[in-house]
């Protein structure tokens, strides 16, 4: 069966991955933030996996390059959510603490792939 250029990637399973156990995360918390941050984390992270796959895709390195940048910044508004989250006692400081590890993870691998785009985009 044939496989996306995408899907081989590390960042995108990754980020699949993490959109997975936000979902998870999102089905403990209470229904009064079925709308607010339930919805705002389940969208920043499903957004994550979404912009590498579209970036890839694309034709030049400076293309590409821009969506890796949108798919970072949708991995720091998914910790500003969970900050957040912990703030109002929705989670716990181990939980914060797991999926902070998951977000440095990421960011660290988003970072190394966008220089090495831009890198290439130079030659």
């Amino acid at each position: 069966m044939h496989q996306y250029s995408f899907e081989k990637l590390d960042i995108w399973k990754l980020s699949i991955k993490l959109a997975c156990q936000i979902y998870q995360l999102t089905e403990t918390l209470p229904n009064d933030e079925k709308y607010g941050l339930s919805s705002q984390l389940k969208r920043a992270s499903t957004s994550i996996s979404t912009n590498i796959a579209e970036g890839v895709c694309r034709f030049t390195n400076k293309e590409k390059s821009r969506f890796i940048e949108i798919a970072y910044g949708s991995t720091i508004e998914v910790m500003s959510h969970l900050l957040m989250s912990y703030e109002l006692k929705l989670i716990n400081v181990d939980q914060l603490d797991e999926f902070r590890l998951k977000v440095n993870e990421l960011t660290n691998k988003l970072n190394a792939f966008y220089q090495n785009l831009k890198k290439n985009d130079k030659q």
